[in-house]
């Protein structure tokens, strides 16, 4: 490296980012000897020994200094403020967040670009102190760092701002700014070109005296507190504005015809305006504004989630370059797109969100265009048959409707509604399937042997059907691929019969190792512009865990309940060391509790109930730590329950319905002239209670180019939770969405 250097003595410009990693810069560097330099960019290097204090003073020449993204653990060196020639200084997130920016940098009076992106200042007050001197001011980036907050007024630290007549460039992003903009003249900042100030805690309404800066190409105001309407401002005048973002506010009223006027616009978000107070939606309304297709760029439109209730599809027809219309959660009740289709030839990309409206009778034909990359009909009350011909398109969410009849051959999402009819065959050739879910709906067929050979397949719900049959050896049997991968089994309210499918839990490979986690399942999948969750409804008994997308999941479940089961349980079962759920209530199983399930560490939920057990409650089961849901009632069993741990947290009603049983749980006194786990009741009496049925919901999605089919949610736990789910949702789509938006417009910018 020193070499390198010193063949460089007399070279004026040096960029080696991206080059190397790991290596030591100290106070020896031959790289301080290079008096001529005069732009150094030592960018996005992993730069491990970068010791301080440097004589990064000795290149006076600089003008030009870039040591963003090197990760450097040590301090920021005030050192830099020596390079009086310096006109362009870039940090940004080459520091740890905690370490606090030198206020000496106020001494670099010649600065045109300040890049200090994921540095802390000690106050509010210090920006102010920091840029004073910075008349030459174009380009200012202060956006924080996710993990801290600055906290204070905008008046006290922005107000120097508004002298910085030659500022281009402004980026606060996420600094927690509480106040309003109506307070400030923004008319000095007249060759603003770019102002990011979401992520804030702004309030009022949106200033009128920021339509003063004409020359504003991207203009952010999202994630804040903004209320009143669109109306009274004079978009107009901002003529040059390719990006406008204003979601996550509390935006009222409807959308003004005047945004129409904005013929450069590329992007506009107008979504979810009341994140800050009580996460309520837009309350947009009235019709969509004819004048829209003036917007000759735009790309995404985003209305959902307001009020919504008539589109004039031909007010698309002019916009070219859209890929995506985000129409879902509004009172829709029709919208004819079949000239759609054909005059926007982008669709294809992405498509048309349609969700959650009101739509009803058949699906129109003219959705089967092949132009039209998706379509998402869920929630709605669409009725009729799937026409077959929708599988041209690449993605069709239909779950939560009404529709009937058989499931089409090649197709893939219909669940949550009334399908009957057999299993489509071609789904054997989708060999990248990870979720298959068509629970509720009136399927009647055999277990689908045909699918063990899918390696990827990770999720099989095919619960409350007509399925019926054993599920035994047969012709199609692999024994050694045989769903090899997985981790979510739900055979639940079907006819099967015969004994338990022992075969297949030898195979479970997934969960047969204790703490084992799977692939990549994770809480949400993005598809073009539109945020799809996929609900997999996971049926127990026991208490109600809620909808928790924030987290991802590693779930080992389990169902076979409601179905005509019979033989015993096998010991096998005690080798899914990683399983969290099981559920083989309500058939006709017999014999006794393995004393195998002892080595099931990680089972939270047992239910054995309704059945005809026999024999005791093995007492290792009372050495199950996570164990919090058990029901055993309703069987044939004998003795003492099993106390201490878990088990005294368990009520009567998980043991009613043996006679046999004693304990402390049943108010059942013991023999005790009978010894260990055999006392038998003394007492016959028992409490009566009753059976609750619960839902675990999870929140899954395919990854990577993998596949998913089936989409459902019980509508009565939907409507109970859905206030929590937006909530968290929305929390995940600031800290990350936000972070992805900050990385990809800074590439955009550089």
């Amino acid at each position: 490296m020193e070499g390198y250097y010193r063949l460089l003595y007399f070279v004026i410009g040096l960029d080696v980012s991206e080059s190397f990693s790991g290596a030591s810069i100290d106070s020896n560097s031959s790289l301080f000897n290079l008096h001529h330099l005069k732009a150094l960019n030592l960018a996005r290097n992993s730069i491990l020994n970068f010791s301080f204090p440097t004589p990064i003073a000795k290149l006076c020449s600089l003008i030009y200094l870039n040591l963003s993204q090197t990760f450097n653990p040590g301090h920021i060196p005030s050192e830099i403020s020596q390079l009086n020639n310096l006109t362009s200084l870039d940090l940004s997130y080459s520091f740890h967040y905690d370490e606090v920016v030198p206020l000496e940098f106020s001494k670099l009076t010649n600065l045109i670009s300040l890049r200090l992106s994921g540095l802390t200042l000690e106050s509010p007050i210090a920006l102010r102190t920091l840029i004073y001197n910075f008349s030459s001011l174009e380009e200012l980036y202060l956006d924080a760092p996710i993990e801290y907050e600055r906290e204070g007024p905008i008046s006290s630290s922005l107000s120097k701002l508004f002298q910085l007549s030659q500022l281009e460039e402004l980026d606060l992003w996420y600094n927690a700014f509480v106040g309003t903009l109506s307070s400030f003249t923004w008319s000095n900042l007249s060759s603003l070109r770019m102002l990011d100030l979401s992520g804030n805690q702004l309030t009022g309404t949106i200033s009128s005296s920021l339509s003063q800066l004409s020359q504003l190409e991207e203009l952010d105001l999202g994630y804040n507190a903004f209320v009143g309407t669109l109306s009274s401002f004079a978009w107009s005048n901002l003529s040059s504005l390719r990006m406008l973002d204003l979601s996550w506010n509390q935006l009222t009223g409807t959308i003004p015809s005047s945004l129409s006027q904005l013929s450069q616009l590329e992007e506009l978000d107008l979504g979810n305006n009341a994140f800050i107070i009580d996460l309520c939606n837009n309350k947009l309304e009235g019709r969509i504004p004819s004048s829209f297709p003036k917007l000759s760029n735009l790309e995404t439109l985003k209305l959902c989630s307001n009020n919504f209730g008539m589109v004039d599809p031909r007010m698309f027809k002019n916009l070219k370059r859209l890929a995506t219309i985000d129409l879902s959660d509004n009172i829709l009740l029709s919208i004819d797109t079949s000239d759609l289709v054909l005059s926007l030839p982008r669709l294809h990309e992405f498509g048309i969100s349609l969700s959650n409206n009101k739509f009803t009778g058949e699906i129109p034909s003219y959705f089967c265009n092949p132009r039209l990359g998706m379509v998402d009909f869920s929630k709605n009350q669409i009725s009729g048959r799937i026409p077959p011909c929708l599988a041209e398109l690449d993605s069709v969410y239909l779950h939560e409707n009404k529709l009937q009849g058989s499931i089409p051959d090649t197709f893939q999402d219909g669940c949550g509604n009334q399908l009957e009819g057999k299993l489509p065959r071609s789904l054997a050739n989708c060999s990248l399937l990870q979720v298959l879910d068509v629970g509720d709906n009136q399927i009647n067929d055999t277990f689908p042997f045909w699918l063990e050979s899918l390696s990827h397949l990770q999720a099989l719900l095919l619960r409350s059907n007509r399925f019926h049959g054993s599920i035994e050896q047969h012709q199609y049997h692999q024994p050694y691929s045989s769903f090899l991968r997985l981790h979510i089994i739900d055979l639940s309210s079907n006819n099967f019969k015969g004994r338990l499918p022992i075969e297949y839990f030898r195979l479970l490979k997934q969960m047969t190792v204790e703490g084992s986690t799977v692939d990549s399942i994770s809480v949400m999948t993005s598809m073009g512009g539109f945020s799809l969750m996929i609900p997999l409804m996971i049926r127990n008994k026991g208490q109600e865990l809620g909808y928790l997308p924030t987290q991802i999941f590693y779930v080992n479940c389990i169902d076979l309940s409601s179905n005509q089961f019979s033989g015993e349980i096998a010991e096998v079962i005690g080798d899914l060391r990683s399983l969290n759920v099981l559920n083989f209530s309500h058939n006709g199983i017999s014999g006794e509790i393995p004393s195998s399930f002892k080595n099931l560490r990680d089972l939270q939920s047992l239910d054995l109930s309704n059945n005809d057990l026999s024999g005791e409650i093995p007492s290792e089961l009372a050495s199950i730590t996570f164990l919090s849901v058990l029901n055993v009632s309703c069987n044939h069993l004998v003795g003492r329950i099993p106390s201490g741990t878990q088990f005294d947290t368990f009520n009567g009603s998980s043991f009613e319905g043996n006679l046999g049983l004693c304990g402390s749980q049943l108010h059942i006194e013991c023999d005790p002239k009978q010894n260990g786990n055999n006392g038998a009741p003394s007492i016959s009496s028992q409490e009566d209670s009753s059976d609750t049925n619960f839902n675990w919901m999870f929140v899954v999605a395919g990854y990577g180019s993998g596949l998913i089919v089936g989409f459902v949610i019980e509508r009565y736990i939907f409507s109970r939770n859905i206030y929590y789910l937006e909530k968290i949702m929305n929390m995940i789509r600031f800290f990350q969405g936000n972070r992805s938006l900050r990385t990809q417009r800074g590439r955009r910018r550089n």
